[in-house]
Protein backbone atom coordinates (compact mmCIF):
# COMPACT_ATOMS: atom_id res chain seq x y z
CA UNK A 1 0.00 0.00 0.00
CA UNK A 2 1.82 3.47 -0.66
CA UNK A 3 0.49 6.78 0.95
CA UNK A 4 -1.14 9.27 -1.23
CA UNK A 5 -0.61 12.91 -0.70
CA UNK A 6 -3.14 14.68 1.49
CA UNK A 7 -6.39 15.66 0.06
CA UNK A 8 -6.91 18.63 -1.72
CA UNK A 9 -7.56 21.64 0.00
CA UNK A 10 -8.48 24.52 -2.68
CA UNK A 11 -7.24 28.17 -2.07
CA UNK A 12 -9.51 30.56 -1.06
CA UNK A 13 -9.18 34.55 -0.93
CA UNK A 14 -7.47 35.10 3.12
CA UNK A 15 -3.92 34.69 3.29
CA UNK A 16 -3.65 33.81 6.89
CA UNK A 17 -0.67 34.27 8.91
CA UNK A 18 0.88 30.51 10.50
CA UNK A 19 0.55 30.96 13.52
CA UNK A 20 -0.10 27.17 14.42
CA UNK A 21 0.83 25.29 17.44
CA UNK A 22 1.22 21.87 18.09
CA UNK A 23 -1.48 20.47 20.83
CA UNK A 24 0.21 17.77 22.77
CA UNK A 25 -2.91 17.40 25.50
CA UNK A 26 -5.20 15.41 23.01
CA UNK A 27 -6.74 14.22 26.09
CA UNK A 28 -8.11 17.20 26.74
CA UNK A 29 -11.75 19.17 25.54
CA UNK A 30 -12.15 19.66 22.47
CA UNK A 31 -8.78 17.92 21.68
CA UNK A 32 -10.10 14.41 22.60
CA UNK A 33 -13.17 14.99 20.37
CA UNK A 34 -11.29 15.87 17.32
CA UNK A 35 -10.04 12.43 14.90
CA UNK A 36 -7.67 12.03 12.48
CA UNK A 37 -9.29 10.28 9.71
CA UNK A 38 -7.36 7.65 7.17
CA UNK A 39 -9.37 6.78 4.14
CA UNK A 40 -7.98 4.09 1.57
CA UNK A 41 -9.22 4.39 -1.90
CA UNK A 42 -10.33 1.97 -4.86
CA UNK A 43 -6.43 2.48 -5.83
CA UNK A 44 -4.97 0.88 -2.26
CA UNK A 45 -4.15 4.61 -1.75
CA UNK A 46 -4.57 6.25 1.37
CA UNK A 47 -5.11 9.99 2.12
CA UNK A 48 -6.14 11.70 5.29
CA UNK A 49 -8.57 14.64 6.55
CA UNK A 50 -9.79 15.22 10.02
CA UNK A 51 -13.10 14.96 11.61
CA UNK A 52 -14.91 15.89 15.10
CA UNK A 53 -17.53 13.80 17.01
CA UNK A 54 -21.03 15.58 17.42
CA UNK A 55 -22.05 12.78 19.52
CA UNK A 56 -20.70 9.20 20.71
CA UNK A 57 -20.45 7.83 17.16
CA UNK A 58 -21.09 10.37 15.05
CA UNK A 59 -18.38 12.42 13.10
CA UNK A 60 -18.63 15.67 11.15
CA UNK A 61 -15.88 15.97 8.00
CA UNK A 62 -16.12 17.63 4.99
CA UNK A 63 -18.21 16.34 1.98
CA UNK A 64 -14.95 16.97 -0.14
CA UNK A 65 -13.14 14.15 2.01
CA UNK A 66 -15.43 11.61 1.44
CA UNK A 67 -17.35 12.18 -2.58
CA UNK A 68 -14.95 13.51 -5.71
CA UNK A 69 -17.21 15.54 -7.36
CA UNK A 70 -14.62 16.10 -10.25
CA UNK A 71 -14.69 12.24 -11.12
CA UNK A 72 -18.43 12.02 -10.24
CA UNK A 73 -17.76 8.93 -7.22
CA UNK A 74 -17.49 8.05 -3.68
CA UNK A 75 -14.12 8.41 -2.74
CA UNK A 76 -13.17 5.90 0.32
CA UNK A 77 -13.21 2.09 0.71
CA UNK A 78 -12.32 2.44 4.27
CA UNK A 79 -12.52 4.97 6.79
CA UNK A 80 -10.29 4.91 10.15
CA UNK A 81 -11.21 6.94 12.54
CA UNK A 82 -8.73 7.81 15.30
CA UNK A 83 -10.18 10.37 18.33
CA UNK A 84 -7.48 12.38 19.90
CA UNK A 85 -4.44 11.11 17.63
CA UNK A 86 -0.75 12.05 18.94
CA UNK A 87 1.33 10.99 16.56
CA UNK A 88 1.22 7.28 16.50
CA UNK A 89 -0.25 7.58 20.06
CA UNK A 90 -3.75 6.17 20.03
CA UNK A 91 -4.99 7.01 23.39
CA UNK A 92 -8.69 6.19 22.37
CA UNK A 93 -7.84 3.52 19.88
CA UNK A 94 -9.29 3.60 16.32
CA UNK A 95 -13.02 2.59 14.66
CA UNK A 96 -14.01 2.79 11.33
CA UNK A 97 -16.98 4.38 9.52
CA UNK A 98 -20.46 2.41 8.54
CA UNK A 99 -22.20 4.70 7.05
CA UNK A 100 -21.12 8.01 4.75
CA UNK A 101 -24.15 11.07 4.15
CA UNK A 102 -23.64 14.12 2.29
CA UNK A 103 -26.40 15.96 0.51
CA UNK A 104 -27.34 16.21 -3.08
CA UNK A 105 -26.06 19.91 -3.58
CA UNK A 106 -22.45 18.48 -3.08
CA UNK A 107 -23.37 15.41 -5.74
CA UNK A 108 -24.06 18.20 -8.15
CA UNK A 109 -21.76 20.41 -7.18
CA UNK A 110 -19.39 21.06 -10.77
CA UNK A 111 -16.16 22.31 -9.28
CA UNK A 112 -14.05 24.91 -11.51
CA UNK A 113 -11.08 22.85 -12.15
CA UNK A 114 -10.14 19.68 -10.37
CA UNK A 115 -9.41 20.10 -6.81
CA UNK A 116 -11.17 23.62 -6.57
CA UNK A 117 -14.39 24.90 -5.37
CA UNK A 118 -16.32 28.50 -6.06
CA UNK A 119 -17.56 30.31 -3.33
CA UNK A 120 -21.32 29.10 -3.85
CA UNK A 121 -20.14 25.68 -3.66
CA UNK A 122 -18.60 26.05 0.11
CA UNK A 123 -21.98 25.75 1.79
CA UNK A 124 -22.44 22.28 0.76
CA UNK A 125 -18.95 21.02 1.59
CA UNK A 126 -20.31 18.75 4.75
CA UNK A 127 -20.71 15.35 5.36
CA UNK A 128 -21.51 12.63 8.18
CA UNK A 129 -19.86 9.37 9.24
CA UNK A 130 -21.54 7.15 10.97
CA UNK A 131 -18.41 4.90 12.81
CA UNK A 132 -19.12 1.29 14.23
CA UNK A 133 -17.53 2.31 18.23
CA UNK A 134 -18.74 4.75 20.80
CA UNK A 135 -16.52 7.40 21.94
CA UNK A 136 -17.38 9.53 25.33
CA UNK A 137 -15.68 12.94 24.17
CA UNK A 138 -17.34 15.30 21.37
CA UNK A 139 -18.00 18.83 20.69
CA UNK A 140 -21.59 20.89 21.22
CA UNK A 141 -22.33 22.09 17.61
CA UNK A 142 -24.01 25.15 18.08
CA UNK A 143 -23.25 27.73 15.15
CA UNK A 144 -25.75 30.26 16.33
CA UNK A 145 -24.81 33.74 17.76
CA UNK A 146 -21.46 33.95 16.28
CA UNK A 147 -20.58 36.76 13.77
CA UNK A 148 -18.04 38.88 11.96
CA UNK A 149 -14.80 40.17 14.33
CA UNK A 150 -15.50 36.93 16.79
CA UNK A 151 -12.55 35.01 17.40
CA UNK A 152 -12.61 31.25 16.57
CA UNK A 153 -9.91 28.26 16.28
CA UNK A 154 -9.32 25.32 13.04
CA UNK A 155 -7.47 22.35 14.33
CA UNK A 156 -6.32 19.52 12.50
CA UNK A 157 -3.84 17.22 11.34
CA UNK A 158 -1.85 19.13 8.62
CA UNK A 159 0.35 16.96 5.88
CA UNK A 160 2.79 19.42 6.35
CA UNK A 161 3.94 19.08 9.78
CA UNK A 162 4.90 15.40 11.48
CA UNK A 163 2.74 12.74 10.74
CA UNK A 164 -0.63 12.45 12.93
CA UNK A 165 -0.30 15.51 15.33
CA UNK A 166 -2.52 17.84 15.36
CA UNK A 167 -2.20 21.66 14.99
CA UNK A 168 -4.65 24.33 16.03
CA UNK A 169 -4.78 28.20 14.74
CA UNK A 170 -6.49 31.08 15.93
CA UNK A 171 -8.03 34.09 13.74
CA UNK A 172 -11.20 35.78 13.69
CA UNK A 173 -14.49 35.56 11.48
CA UNK A 174 -13.94 38.30 8.68
CA UNK A 175 -17.33 37.23 6.79
CA UNK A 176 -20.46 35.66 7.87
CA UNK A 177 -22.50 35.56 4.92
CA UNK A 178 -26.21 34.26 5.01
CA UNK A 179 -26.65 35.03 0.99
CA UNK A 180 -24.07 31.86 0.09
CA UNK A 181 -24.21 30.36 3.30
CA UNK A 182 -19.94 30.49 3.70
CA UNK A 183 -18.05 31.92 6.95
CA UNK A 184 -14.93 33.16 6.02
CA UNK A 185 -11.93 33.19 8.27
CA UNK A 186 -8.30 34.08 9.11
CA UNK A 187 -7.08 30.60 10.48
CA UNK A 188 -4.36 29.07 8.82
CA UNK A 189 -5.09 25.40 7.15
CA UNK A 190 -3.07 23.20 5.46
CA UNK A 191 -4.04 19.88 3.45
CA UNK A 192 -5.27 17.33 6.05
CA UNK A 193 -7.04 19.75 7.57
CA UNK A 194 -9.81 19.51 5.86
CA UNK A 195 -13.29 18.46 7.84
CA UNK A 196 -11.90 19.83 11.19
CA UNK A 197 -13.63 21.99 13.00
CA UNK A 198 -14.18 26.00 13.29
CA UNK A 199 -14.76 26.41 16.74
CA UNK A 200 -14.91 29.29 19.74
CA UNK A 201 -13.55 29.19 22.73
CA UNK A 202 -16.56 30.26 24.43
CA UNK A 203 -17.97 27.17 25.59
CA UNK A 204 -15.40 24.88 22.76
CA UNK A 205 -18.89 24.91 20.63
CA UNK A 206 -17.90 23.78 17.03
CA UNK A 207 -19.39 26.71 14.32
CA UNK A 208 -18.42 25.37 11.34
CA UNK A 209 -15.96 23.10 9.43
CA UNK A 210 -12.57 23.54 7.33
CA UNK A 211 -13.51 23.82 3.50
CA UNK A 212 -11.22 25.55 1.86
CA UNK A 213 -8.32 27.86 3.05
CA UNK A 214 -10.67 30.40 4.09
CA UNK A 215 -14.02 29.25 3.69
CA UNK A 216 -16.33 26.96 5.77
CA UNK A 217 -19.64 25.86 5.41
CA UNK A 218 -22.05 28.13 7.43
CA UNK A 219 -24.25 25.74 9.09
CA UNK A 220 -27.81 27.78 9.24
CA UNK A 221 -30.54 26.24 10.89
CA UNK A 222 -31.41 23.38 8.42
CA UNK A 223 -28.11 22.12 7.85
CA UNK A 224 -27.75 21.87 11.70
CA UNK A 225 -30.99 19.51 11.47
CA UNK A 226 -30.30 17.47 8.39
CA UNK A 227 -26.73 17.00 10.54
CA UNK A 228 -28.36 15.54 13.60
CA UNK A 229 -30.91 13.97 11.78
CA UNK A 230 -28.41 11.59 10.12
CA UNK A 231 -26.92 10.78 14.00
CA UNK A 232 -30.65 9.85 14.93
CA UNK A 233 -31.04 7.59 11.84
CA UNK A 234 -28.01 6.09 11.96
CA UNK A 235 -27.42 5.63 15.75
Amino acid sequence: MQRAKEHYLSKSRIQAEDNRIRIDATTSPPYNAIASLEFLDKDENVYSCTGYYIDRNTVVTAAHCVFDTWNDEWLPELVWVAPGRKGNELPYDWTYGIELNIVSGWVNVVPPKEGYLSYDQVQYDFAVIQVADSHSKWMDLYPFGYGEGDTVNATGFPGDKEYGYMYNSTGKITNWDTSYNVITHSCYVWHGTSGGPIWSQSGNRAIGIVSTTSWSPLIHSSVYNLIYEWANENG
